[in-house]
């Protein structure tokens, strides 16, 4: 049973520093940033619009044409 408490204890150590790190990197760049605030309104909608466009590939089982155009764009990066 210990055993198991360290492999949990590590996992959620594992699953939870990502997300704290990525809120304090959040709040620092809109602290600093006061440029970017400008443009939050318009990050946030296209966020939003990229989300549904995502839902709605993924509901009508389409979502591999992202995969597609993904690797499409890294190859004409990448040469």
């Amino acid at each position: 049973v210990g055993a198991g408490v360290w492999l949990l204890f590590a996992y959620s150590l594992g699953l939870g520093v990502p997300f704290v790190l990525s809120g304090m990197a959040a709040s620092w760049v809109l602290g600093t940033g006061r440029g970017l605030r400008r443009y939050w309104p318009w990050i946030t909608r296209f966020s939003g619009a990229f989300l549904v466009i995502m839902g709605i590939l993924f509901i009508t089982d389409r979502f591999f044409y992202l995969s597609i155009a993904m690797q499409r764009l890294y190859y004409s990066l990448a040469y």
